[in-house]
């Protein structure tokens, strides 16, 4: 999902069995998850939308009991780029698409 993806149906109707990866390039406003990541995990999505592995951040997501995404900073090589503002930019990204995410700034939900 990105500002030049026209629809973010797939990503408001996505409802994983369970954890998914995703991933958040806070310099080229890039999104990805998806629901059979295999063994590529993180770094498969990073390259499947070409975001900045050097700013890219990682972690898990699943729907909360409200419909809500859940997110967390889970990433065994992405995790330690999330700071205070590469999470402002992942919110407000979501926020500006319409999507609701409650997102955990550890890697424990």
């Amino acid at each position: 999902m990105s500002d030049r993806v026209k629809s973010v149906g797939a990503v408001k109707n996505f409802s994983p069995k369970g954890e998914r990866d995703f991933i958040f390039d806070p310099t080229t406003g890039r999104f990805a998850t998806g629901a059979d990541q295999g063994v590529g995990g993180h770094d498969f999505l990073g390259s499947a939308v070409g975001a900045d592995k050097s700013t890219m951040v990682g972690g898990r997501l699943r729907r909360g009991s409200n419909g809500e995404l859940q997110t967390n900073q889970w990433s065994g090589h992405y995790g330690m780029n999330w700071n205070d503002s590469a999470r402002k930019a992942f919110q407000d990204f979501m926020g500006q698409h319409g999507i609701t995410v409650s997102h955990t700034p550890s890697m424990h939900w």
